[in-house]
């Protein structure tokens, strides 16, 4: 079979397998809306209607970022505000990640092989079939991270500044959707670099800067804050506090946790203080902890990791993921080890590395490891078609 033939069946066979398993939300979808699905309908519903991007006290919010709400907004324009509705066209929209990491894996190593089982494996993980239709903003984003690579690659073949703008619009939307995506542009911002497109990596920076700056800047001249969001530096004390543990702070929600009444002894206004009052509060808590107890904080790193690479988390056991992740770091040694494939091992891996570095800065959870899982995908599909290569090469000699 001639590798045209090849790469177009692999294709076929991504595409088909990937409406297979999200076929089931095209039905059934009337479960009502939960956890953090409650904030996005209620702020893309207030998008659609020309409400702006504000809260239910109807005054302007930075609490969450723009991007999801934009694009369910656009969604529910589409469906009449029918959630059941929306979770499918999102399902079936972000089945287009699956192709993505097949163009992305074929695009770095030019391998069908590599490339099919990378997208077979992208689908295959149970945390994206459980995100698929989920009205939160983890399928939406790995589809927008995949695409923006794609572009990234893209314009360092062809040499296009163009495509290294688009890049940037793209990733720095990524950004909008999922804030702790924020760092994620540094791995193609480098890579660029690497490969002596310095010319596309000085416009992929400004493209992703104009996006992210311009929504800091909004912030600022709405709620005098020039930040990203204001749940950040909440997540950031709370994941670094007396009473952190690496993981989600549950009980952070309760009015009668030890973190709340700390907060309320140490500032009596915090209550009854506003959106931007309380995340400086949480800022100021942040800085304390990482000034007076860093050793606090280090001690934390292993378990904020571990928590970031578990197969195990509140929507389930991933046991798909689980039996990959041994191909995952046998694709990526040997990734780093060929010298041609050095710099494609570091665009696939960095996105991984950035997103971890958030969670170290807050707290670990493998859900935000979710839009970039297609790159551990790609490095688990490496690993076995890497390792079943050498092992039929042993076998022969």
């Amino acid at each position: 079979m001639d590798s045209p033939t090849k790469k177009r069946l692999a294709i076929i066979v991504v595409i088909t397998f990937s409406v297979f398993l999200r076929a089931h939300w095209l039905f059934n979808n009337d479960a009502s809306l939960g956890g953090d699905e409650i904030s996005y309908d209620s702020l893309a519903k207030r998008i659609l209607t020309g409400q702006g991007f504000t809260s239910e006290a109807g005054e302007p919010t930075a609490w969450r970022t723009p991007g999801f709400p934009l694009l369910l907004g656009l969604i529910y324009r589409a469906t009449d505000s029918d959630p059941g509705l929306a979770r499918a066209v999102l399902a079936m929209l972000t089945g287009l990640t699956s192709l993505g990491v097949f163009w992305l894996c074929f695009a770095l190593t030019k391998d069908v092989s590599i490339a099919f089982l990378s997208g077979l494996g992208w689908e295959s993980l149970l945390m994206t079939n459980r995100l698929a239709g989920a009205l939160m903003g983890e399928s939406s984003a790995a589809l927008i991270v995949v695409c923006g690579l794609i572009l990234v690659v893209a314009s360092s073949r062809r040499d296009s500044t163009i495509l290294a703008g688009a890049a940037g619009l793209l990733l720095g939307f990524a950004a909008l959707v999922r804030g702790y995506l924020i760092f994620v542009p540094l791995g193609p911002f480098i890579w660029l670099l690497l490969e002596k497109k310095r010319r596309g990596a000085a416009v992929f920076l400004l493209s992703f800067s104009v996006v992210a700056a311009g929504w800091m800047t909004r912030n600022l001249v709405t709620l005098g804050a020039f930040t990203l969001s204001t749940q950040g530096p909440q997540e950031m004390w709370c994941g670094n506090n007396a009473w952190a543990r690496g993981s989600w702070p549950g009980e952070w929600i309760k009015e009668d946790s030890e973190q709340r009444k700390y907060l309320r002894a140490k500032y009596p206004e915090y209550d009854g203080a506003g959106e931007v009052a309380k995340s400086r509060i949480h800022a100021r808590e942040a800085t304390y902890e990482l000034i007076h107890h860093p050793a606090h904080i280090l001690s934390l790193a292993p378990r904020k990791i571990a928590i970031f690479f578990s197969p195990f988390s509140t929507w389930g056991n991933d046991w798909v993921y689980l039996a990959l992740l041994p191909f995952v770091l046998i694709g990526a040694v040997h990734l780093w080890r060929s010298q041609n494939m050095r710099r494609a091992f570091w665009l696939i891996a960095a996105p991984v590395a950035c997103v971890m570095t958030v969670c170290l800065l807050t707290f670990g959870d493998p859900r935000f490891r979710h839009p970039v899982d297609p790159m551990i995908a790609i490095l688990a599909g490496a690993g076995i078609v890497l390792l079943a290569r050498s092992r039929r090469s042993s076998g022969r000699n």
